[in-house]
């Protein structure tokens, strides 16, 4: 069940969540939360239009019992 010393809430990635925690509180840039791990994607000033359509458009094609698989995934790590 994960590495030792690794919760089952923490994918393994103890030390990121433990920074992660640390900036609980703090005012974050995109840059910061993308070192922290908190963001998956910064879209630049350049494609804004674009890159939220595709997001959008990206997220409107799960279905939602995929959606539901997912959060029952991250719900319950380890279990």
């Amino acid at each position: 069940m994960g590495s030792p010393g690794s919760s089952p809430d923490s994918f393994g990635r103890a030390a990121e969540l433990d920074a992660a925690r640390g900036a609980v509180g703090d005012l974050l840039d995109a840059a910061a939360a993308s070192e922290l791990g908190l963001v998956t994607v910064i879209p630049d000033a350049i494609d804004w239009e674009d890159e939220l359509r595709i997001a959008l458009e990206q997220r409107t094609s799960f279905s939602p019992d995929a959606l539901t698989g997912m959060e029952a995934n991250l719900r319950f790590v380890g279990a």
